[in-house]
């Protein structure tokens, strides 16, 4: 990996993607840009995936209707989990007034 590399973290148990800004011997400065509002984040340096894939959150409901079609139970489970990780973090929090 190098500087300006795009690639895929799980940051506060999302997945989050942006591009490193700066690597050391332990860290990876990461710009978070989805979603919005992480920002910058220092992560293991073993942590980052490079974002190689050419899907993204928006496809995975349609390839989950696919798995669901085709009787897949492993690959639904593994499309659930992949979209889970996708969903933003505020809307598991429930705030009390």
């Amino acid at each position: 990996m190098k500087i300006a590399d795009w690639v895929h973290i799980d940051y506060k148990t999302n997945r989050a993607t942006g591009f490193i800004t700066e690597i050391t011997e332990e860290k990876v400065g990461i710009f978070v840009t989805i979603p919005k509002h992480y920002g910058e984040v220092k992560v293991d340096k073993n942590q980052p995936m490079l974002a190689i894939s050419l899907l993204g959150p928006d496809d995975l409901p349609s390839l989950i209707d696919l798995a669901l079609e085709s009787k897949d139970p492993e690959w639904f489970q593994a499309l659930s989990y992949e979209l889970n990780l996708w969903r933003p973090g505020s809307g598991l929090i429930k705030r009390s007034k």
